[in-house]
């Protein structure tokens, strides 16, 4: 899955519960042109895009509900990831985790264009199960 089909996962996941209306980040028409267009036309606009969602989730990582704020960590770690920033992502990741521990998620294709670095390996050093011999007993 490319950085469209991570766009749009992203952009509609964080939509639950949300009214999508011209008063939002992306408003109706940054929804469609996500969905719609597949950034074949326009690829350099994903990362605008991008950032638009992040300040999606940012709004949501302040709603009373705290089922909204762990799905908005975890998406902001995703999108983070997607942009480039590991310490940004792997930050968010780690507040996710704490949150809700799913060490599942480190395993995420989202976040393979960070896996590599330092920050996002030494979160799953922290918070991914550690196997033994003994923990297959």
């Amino acid at each position: 899955m490319g950085r469209l089909g991570i766009l749009v996962f992203l952009i509609f996941s964080g939509l639950r519960g949300m009214a999508l209306t011209p008063e939002s980040p992306l408003g109706v028409r940054g929804y469609a042109f996500a969905v719609s267009t597949h950034f074949r036309d326009a690829p350099d606009q994903s990362d605008s895009l991008l950032r638009a969602s992040l300040a999606v989730f940012r709004k949501q990582l302040e709603s009373p509900d705290p089922g909204e704020r762990i799905h908005a960590t975890r998406q902001t770690a995703f999108i983070y990831a997607q942009l480039g920033a590991s310490d940004s992502a792997s930050s968010y990741i780690a507040k996710y985790l704490q949150m809700e521990f799913r060490p599942e998620v480190l395993s995420d294709r989202f976040f393979d264009p960070i896996r590599s670095e330092g920050s996002f390996q030494q979160v799953q050093e922290t918070f991914a199960p550690q196997k033994s011999p003994w923990s297959l007993l």
